[in-house]
């Protein structure tokens, strides 16, 4: 019988959705989900009553394991640690900067935190698991990942394919599974009749500019505060909030129990009408034919920045270093995320205004519009790159992101040699039929499946996106 690991996240419905078409497709798999706080735990108990699905609490392991080893020297915490980091090839330190949980606690908790979950994870691995599902975006992820590659078990790591309805298998390195080998076979050759329809259909898309991710669309409705929502969320979640929330503040590995956190959330979303209308003349205007290059500012935290960019996480400090490594004649125009607008202060957007050379665009402008007027993207992972891409556009990377397999894609490694590729490239040109490949390879490399989030859109759970995640699962 085959063995199939999941490690819960968030609103563990979507992960109980894919193991429903699991059973449906096989039912000689045996299914073990963990959960790494309480309030996923008890989500996940209410959920899968009836279900013959191993449940794991790792929170009960963690809070039983932490009183002995909480005891112990913190020197000989890390003693053990850095053997695991020789053992597994670990990186704690990475693995803490792509976490946004255990980061925040204090030093000698958060080094036994990580060791239990190391012991933890290896103890489960033993258990001769065939795969493991998970992502690539907290430290209990990573710890999984790296011994799973230790062992030749394969984990599998989902995430959203930046284009409607699908979904793409990543790694750790920013690749995405299928996409190199897809394009250099394309590369090489004539397309096929069915290849030529789907990216035909594909690029009348982009001169519609319909290629915006429907997980972008789907967030405008959540930035703004619905009473009736937080009503409805309250009575459906009261219990397991209560239960859960005296466990998760000292042992959460996954989600952030803090009520204060919980409620600027909310008071920046309900103040989030107003603070548009205050702050309507903050935005610098984009001047006609002005050379300029599109830098976007990521949503943080998230595993965008904190796994794949996690040197330029400081994004103030990374838009003050390209504004001085751009030639003289050029403009950065810096536009905030709409998602973290919401969230972010002013004194962040003051930070970046004093620069000569920057002028801070409003979250509101229509980004495809810039996109063509500008002179190329600068980005750290951001759909913009890929999108410049579509409208054959320079593009500097500095993160680690699907599309850095494109040929013309210009991969910065230090700051000093950004300006005088800004300067080559204003002669930028690609042969075409190299960049068909690659559109239709990014196409080819996803599978059908939607990765939104739950919260956002109810489709997730149904029947058909059961199984076709299912699918992937099992035939991978």
């Amino acid at each position: 019988m085959k063995k199939i690991l999941f490690l819960g996240k968030s609103y563990p419905k979507r992960e109980i959705t894919w193991i429903k078409g699991i059973e449906k497709l096989n039912k000689n798999i045996e299914i073990t989900i963990i959960e790494f706080s309480k309030r996923n735990f008890y989500d996940l108990l209410k959920e899968t009553k009836e279900d013959k699905i191993k449940k794991i609490d790792f929170i009960e392991y963690l809070k039983k394991m932490y009183k002995i080893y909480n005891l112990k020297k913190e020197s000989l915490i890390l003693n053990e640690l850095r053997e695991y980091e020789i053992k597994y090839g670990l990186d704690y330190n990475f693995i803490l900067n792509c976490d946004r949980t255990i980061v925040n606690y204090k030093k000698k908790k958060r080094v036994v935190f990580l060791l239990l979950l190391t012991i933890f994870a290896e103890k489960i691995i033993n258990n001769n698991y065939d795969k493991v599902v998970g992502e690539l975006s907290s430290s209990s992820d990573l710890i999984f990942y790296y011994i799973c590659k230790k062992k030749n078990i394969q984990y599998l790591s989902f995430s959203h394919g930046r284009i409607e309805k699908n979904i793409s298998i990543d790694f750790l390195n920013g690749n995405r599974k299928y996409l190199k080998t897809k394009y250099e076979e394309l590369k090489k050759r004539e397309f096929t009749v069915l290849e030529k329809e789907i990216l035909r259909d594909y690029l009348k898309k982009v001169g519609k500019k319909n290629i915006v991710p429907d997980y972008e669309k789907k967030n405008e409705n959540a930035r703004i505060f619905s009473l009736k929502k937080e009503i409805q969320t309250l009575r459906a979640n009261i219990k397991n909030n209560f239960l859960s929330y005296c466990d998760d503040i000292r042992f959460s590995c996954d989600q952030n129990a803090s009520l204060k956190i919980k409620f600027f959330q909310r008071v920046a979303k309900l103040t989030y009408p107003l603070k548009k209308y205050i702050q309507k003349n903050k935005w610098d205007k984009p001047e006609k034919n002005e050379k300029f290059l599109l830098v976007p500012l990521h949503v943080q935290p998230e595993a965008s920045t904190m796994t794949f960019a996690q040197e330029y996480l400081d994004q103030i400090h990374h838009v003050k270093r390209l504004s001085q490594s751009i030639p003289i004649d050029y403009y950065l125009y810096v536009k905030e995320h709409p998602s973290m607008y919401i969230y972010r202060k002013n004194k962040y957007y003051n930070e970046i205004k004093k620069l000569h050379n920057v002028k801070l665009i409003s979250p509101f402008e229509d980004q495809l519009e810039l996109l063509k007027e500008s002179k190329g993207v600068i980005t750290l992972t951001n759909t913009t790159g890929y999108e410049a891409i579509l409208y054959k556009k320079p593009v500097y990377l500095f993160g680690k992101v699907f599309y850095q397999e494109y040929d013309y894609l210009n991969k910065i490694k230090n700051y000093s040699e950004l300006r005088e590729l800004i300067i080559k490239n204003e002669e930028y040109s690609v042969n075409e039929h190299n960049y068909h490949s690659f559109i239709l390879a990014t196409l080819l490399s996803l599978r059908a499946g939607n990765y939104n989030l739950i919260t956002l859109d109810p489709n997730v759970e149904n029947e058909e996106n059961a199984m076709n995640i299912a699918k992937i699962i099992l035939e991978e």
